[in-house]
């Protein structure tokens, strides 16, 4: 059943239809609270957050077919709101292994994951106006279009906070490599 033919059995009077949207969606609002906020129970208490506004506000979504989308901005909103009250300390310390080169193939997929790993570990030390468009961007897979949509702002400012967060991954490579 789509999102639409759900939403629309809700706003009917289907409660049983906002439960299949919220179990479709859960693991995303979860996945990105998590990645936000790098804490289990807060991603739990923002998830929480979530489907109570969803539960509110989905009568006022005019284009039911963006539901995903508007589900993502609430989630990063609600997110944005937890990280004004807190402010994470999070050190370098995790970057600071230099990687040697090696002709070795099992070395060498190490030495790739453990790359991989660093650099996951960079993006989430990333402020989170940079980190949330190099999410959507490079780890979802979202074109710079619909990452405007999702959070609000023009494209221009979505490849800039992208040009923005290379320099500063680039920075912390130049510095801890």
């Amino acid at each position: 059943m789509s999102d639409e033919a759900l939403i629309a059995g809700y706003l009917s009077g289907d409660t049983s239809a906002l439960a299949v949207l919220w179990t479709r969606y859960d693991g995303l609002v979860y996945g990105i609270a998590r990645s936000v906020t790098r804490r289990h129970e807060v991603a739990e208490d923002i998830r929480q957050e979530v489907f109570i506004t969803l539960m509110g506000a989905i009568d006022a979504l005019e284009c039911h077919a963006k539901f995903a989308a508007w589900l993502r901005t609430v989630t990063y909103n609600a997110c944005r709101s937890w990280l004004r009250g807190h402010h994470p300390s999070v050190g370098l310390g995790d970057l600071d292994e230099r990687h040697i080169p090696s002709t070795d193939p099992a070395a060498e997929a190490i030495e790739n994951a453990e790359t991989h790993t660093a650099l996951r570990r960079a993006v989430d030390r990333l402020d989170l106006d940079y980190r949330e468009v190099v999410e959507l961007y490079y780890y979802e897979g979202y074109p710079v279009a619909d990452v405007a949509e999702m959070l609000d702002m023009t494209e221009t400012t979505v490849k800039w906070r992208l040009h923005k967060a290379r320099e500063s991954l680039r920075r912390l490579q130049t510095l801890y490599m």
